[in-house]
């Protein structure tokens, strides 16, 4: 089984997490170290189900779905204003509705849902975006490039504009009868995981910052 490049960096963001556990401030972001393991299973699954020609679509449908979730969970401790807590909690309600609706009358259980992945992918983009917000108008000194957050979000932020604009441009080419090639998705794809991930391992080492005399 090939393995892609960025299941090692998936790796290695994991066990620096493990080796960095409790350095790793604000404390919620320490609930990414058992996602990492379980995303690194639902990858090697889904390489497993490809090589056996196994149809997996149905199986990260409802992972993409927790997914969404479970970022917009980390935002909710995250951010600050209670206003914009709300709005966060209130996409986690309505997103599951909209996911079951699409699977159940849109585009079905054994297709991938592309459209509520874009609507949480510019779910997930406004919640970097709420947080950057914060982080600028904080009066804190402290460089956001020692801030585990700050790099987690970044990761989120680029990845998920990416697959937006991705699954936009695949969904017309999709209805005009033109075939993407494997090479340049698994490109894309890739190149967008290892940043990603990339990011959560760079968030994962950051220094601990020195406690205020």
């Amino acid at each position: 089984m090939d393995i892609d490049f960025y299941f090692y960096i998936i790796a290695a963001a994991l066990i620096a997490g493990i080796v960095r556990y409790r350095s790793i401030q604000p404390a919620v972001l320490r609930l990414l170290l058992p996602f990492l393991a379980f995303t690194l299973i639902m990858e090697v699954i889904g390489k497993i189900t490809v090589k056996m020609h196994v149809q997996n679509h149905w199986i990260f449908n409802f992972f993409t779905c927790c997914e969404f979730l479970f970022y917009s969970y980390i935002y909710s401790k995250l951010l600050a204003d209670p206003k914009w807590v709300r709005v966060v909690r209130y996409g986690m309600i309505a997103y599951p509705v909209l996911f079951v609706a699409n699977i159940s009358f849109g585009e079905g259980f054994n297709h991938f849902h592309t459209i509520t992945y874009r609507v949480g992918s510019v779910m997930i983009v406004i919640w970097c975006y709420l947080y950057f917000r914060q982080i600028m108008r904080s009066e804190a000194f402290e460089s956001v490039l020692r801030v585990p957050a700050f790099w987690i979000s970044t990761g989120l932020l680029f990845f998920y504009t990416g697959f937006f604009f991705y699954m936009s441009a695949a969904y017309i080419l999709m209805y005009t009868k033109l075939v993407i090639d494997k090479i340049v998705w698994y490109a894309i794809s890739g190149t967008l995981n290892a940043i990603l991930y990339g990011s959560f391992l760079i968030a994962f080492l950051c220094p601990v910052s020195p406690k205020k005399k």
